[in-house]
């Protein structure tokens, strides 16, 4: 039996060094890094073929030759997410010790971003740029294995697998192929507009005062739509409000 989607999602973010590309998330932009990046060096992506796809520059090459060469992993970019914001270990790993915030996102909002960026950058379905289509941009719930396959049906199905090892995270991955997009790709990664899915930051308990100013600033320009919580400890677990 299929599980319902969850009504929000998660995303837990460092700041200090990377506040300024966090700052820019918190604005409605998300990051994704490309596949190469994941953390996981036994993902799923890494065990399928190294195939690379030929890239065509239809719009100023009508000779319709190859302009770029890109591996497998470097054509999608991936931004991962959680169905839970109180798992002790996940604020250690991806907030440098609580240090930094965990960002709330409406699902279905965040589906309704993956709509209209579908419809603003239709995927040009003609085979002549050789590259695997059936992605596009997606919100993926990760499953978890005990053995990877040994071969797997799509890449899709290899993105969204990992060890049951990680199994609490509860992640789900937005995917997305960036480089179909030349404004918004970039050297290790590419962007996706939001359009207003953020609903709520939780603060860490070691955020520091300038970082909490900053969030603020932009939290108080929503208009009231994204508040302001804090996590704190309580009886050996993670309370939030």
């Amino acid at each position: 039996m299929k599980s319902e989607n969850p009504k929000k999602l998660y995303r837990y973010r460092k700041v200090g060094n990377s506040l300024s590309y966090t700052l820019r998330e918190i604005r409605g932009s998300i990051w994704c890094s490309f596949a190469e990046y994941l953390n996981d060096p036994f993902d799923g992506l890494n065990y399928i073929e190294k195939e690379s796809f030929k890239i065509y520059n239809n719009h100023f090459n009508n000779n319709k030759k190859p302009i770029e060469v890109i591996p497998t992993d470097k054509l999608w970019g991936v931004a991962c997410f959680s169905e839970v914001w109180d798992n002790p270990m996940m604020w250690a790993h991806y907030t440098n010790q609580y240090k930094g915030i965990c960002i709330e996102y409406s699902f279905e909002i965040l589906e309704k971003a993956i709509n209209r960026k579908l419809s603003q950058n239709p995927i040009n379905k003609d085979d002549s740029n050789n590259l695997p289509i059936d992605l596009d941009y997606k919100l993926l719930r990760v499953d978890y294995v005990n053995e990877m396959p040994k071969e797997f049906d799509s890449i899709e199905t290899a993105l969204k697998t990992k060890y049951n090892s990680w199994e609490k995270e509860r992640e789900w991955r937005l995917v997305a192929q960036g480089l179909k997009n030349e404004y918004t790709t970039y050297k290790n990664g590419t962007e996706m507009g939001t359009f207003g899915a953020i609903t709520k930051i939780l603060l860490g308990p070691e955020v520091d005062i300038a970082t909490i100013y900053n969030i603020s600033e932009i939290a108080n320009l929503s208009g009231g739509q994204i508040t302001i919580g804090h996590i704190y400890f309580q009886n050996g677990k993670i309370i939030g409000n």
